[in-house]
């Protein structure tokens, strides 16, 4: 009888710390007005051309002790896509760049995500893989990741997390080859992104 009360007690044990484990793991919903995507393009070789695109939706759900089981998607309204040109965006939500009409959202869903080399960065980095889907084509790619804080945010008094990412695109990668060694095939990423928890 003695022997199986510490049996019993040792389950419990284990059970509590796993309760404290997964009391860890917490579910964000990217806030798509704090959220900002802009992105770079040679054109011709004079100048960048600048632009953004506006988030609809995304999630993440992030455990900080383990970061491998982390998950983000994200959702873009392809017709967000804005470069200070009405001319300008008419041409690149059209037949020959994104055809905005045809393949409406740009997606993103992680596949891996894992600590990135600590050399260099002041905070805590991460390398999250995923698919990116543009224009009906799938395309590996991986964001480099800084999270910036997680906490209570001030406006919204519930937990947040905020981060700031990078990643170059090749534009050819989905299909969208226009104009090649004239407009480049790189486009600069860059994010600053906040997430409200959901429960």
């Amino acid at each position: 009888m003695k022997r199986l009360s510490w049996r019993l007690f040792g389950v419990a044990v284990l059970l509590g710390c796993a309760g404290v484990a997964r009391a860890d793991v917490a579910d964000f919903a990217i806030d798509p007005a704090h959220t900002h995507i802009a992105f770079g393009i040679d054109r011709f070789g004079f100048a960048r051309t600048l632009g953004g695109l506006t988030l609809s939706e995304g999630t993440i759900r992030f455990d900080p002790n383990d970061i491998s089981s982390t998950e983000v998607t994200a959702t873009l309204p392809v017709s967000s896509l804005h470069t200070a040109l009405a001319e300008r965006d008419h041409i690149l939500l059209g037949p020959h760049w994104l055809s905005a009409s045809e393949w409406p959202v740009i997606r993103f869903e992680s596949t891996k995500v894992r600590r990135a080399a600590s050399d260099g960065c002041p905070q805590q980095c991460y390398v999250v893989a995923g698919l990116l889907t543009v224009k009906g084509a799938a395309a590996p790619i991986q964001l480099d990741v800084v999270l910036n804080r997680v906490g209570t945010d001030p406006v919204s008094g519930r937990e947040a997390l905020g981060a700031s990412a990078s990643v170059s695109l090749s534009r050819a990668a989905f299909g969208i080859d226009i104009a090649a060694g004239k407009i480049g095939d790189a486009i600069d990423v860059q994010l600053e992104v906040l997430a409200i928890a959901t429960d």
